[in-house]
């Protein structure tokens, strides 16, 4: 992560460097916002490095043939509503994704997202990074970005799928 690490997730700082993480990340993002898609700008401003806050990773699901990487976070809505958030990177750069790290993290089925981050990336690209709760860091770069969010029917969760690689 550049700009919310894991003491900044865990409130591990004073309350001044929590806020100048957060204010510096936010400042980023908002000299970038001409340069994101629309989705991508909607998702970095209504996420803030929070929107996804312990959502739990449900899937990864990767198509080297098709170069995508498919995420599914399910995420609490409020005490018995859950979300189900599904993302769709496109156009990845497979040969930069850290497979290895990505594994890791699906192969806990409690693996819970504690900050999120967008940004530019090399070639025109566009990176997300996602910081995991117990452990893990995990980073995309991508050119296409889809996010879908669904309601799950009340006091339903999903089962963990963890991690698949197809194509």
């Amino acid at each position: 992560m550049r700009f919310l690490n894991r003491k900044w997730a865990n409130a591990s700082l004073q309350d001044f460097d929590m806020q100048l993480h957060l204010s510096v990340y936010l400042l980023h993002l908002q000299s970038l916002a001409d340069d994101f898609p629309p989705r991508l700008r909607a998702f970095a401003a209504v996420s803030a490095g929070r929107g996804l806050r312990d959502a739990r990773l449900i899937k990864v699901r990767l198509n080297r043939k098709k170069a995508t990487l498919r995420v599914v976070f399910q995420l609490p809505a409020d005490e018995d509503d859950w979300l189900k958030v599904r993302i769709l990177f496109s156009k990845i750069d497979v040969d930069t994704l850290h497979e290895p790290a990505w594994k890791r993290v699906c192969a806990n089925a409690q693996s819970r997202c504690l900050a999120d981050e967008v940004d530019l990336a090399p070639g025109g690209q566009f990176e997300a990074r996602f910081l995991f709760d117990p452990r893990g860091e995990t980073a995309v770069q991508f050119r296409r970005f889809q996010m879908e969010i669904e309601k799950l029917p009340q006091g339903r969760e999903e089962p963990h799928g963890g991690w698949r690689q197809d194509g």
